[in-house]
C-alpha cells in the first residue's frame, strides 16, 4: 500500500484505496503504528528494519541492562536524525494513550 507499483495511476489509486479502508477499519493512529513498526520480510521495502539488531541497537539495548536494570522507572530518549522538517519532534511511545506509564 505504501509503495504502489506506479506513482500514478490505476496502481497509485488502488493503494490509495487500500490505505484509505485500512484507516477506516482500523484508524489513522494504527496505520501510524503499522508504519512505524517497519518491516521485516521485504529487505528492498520501505521501513526495512533487517535481519538481526544492528550493532548500535546491541550496544544501546546492553548499555540499557547494565545501568537502568534496577529501576523501577526508566525513559529512554532514543534520538534519530532526517525525520521531517529541521527541528521537528515525534514522539513514538509503546505507553498506552492515558496510562500514567
Amino acid at each position: 500500500m505504501l509503495v504502489p507499483e506506479e506513482w500514478h495511476g490505476a496502481s497509485r489509486a488502488a493503494a490509495e484505496a487500500r490505505l484509505a479502508r485500512y484507516v477506516a477499519e482500523r484508524g489513522a493512529r494504527a496505520l501510524q503504528a503499522a508504519v512505524s513498526r517497519g518491516q521485516y520480510s521485504h529487505p528492498d521495502g520501505l521501513f526495512y528494519g533487517g535481519r538481526k539488531p544492528a550493532w548500535s541497537n546491541d550496544v544501546w539495548r546492553t548499555i540499557l541492562r547494565r545501568f537502568g536494570g534496577t529501576a523501577r522507572r526508566l525513559a529512554a530518549v532514543d534520538l534519530h536524525s532526517g525525520l521531517g522538517a529541521r527541528g521537528a519532534c515525534e514522539l513514538i511511545s509503546g505507553a498506552i494513550a492515558g496510562s500514567r506509564e
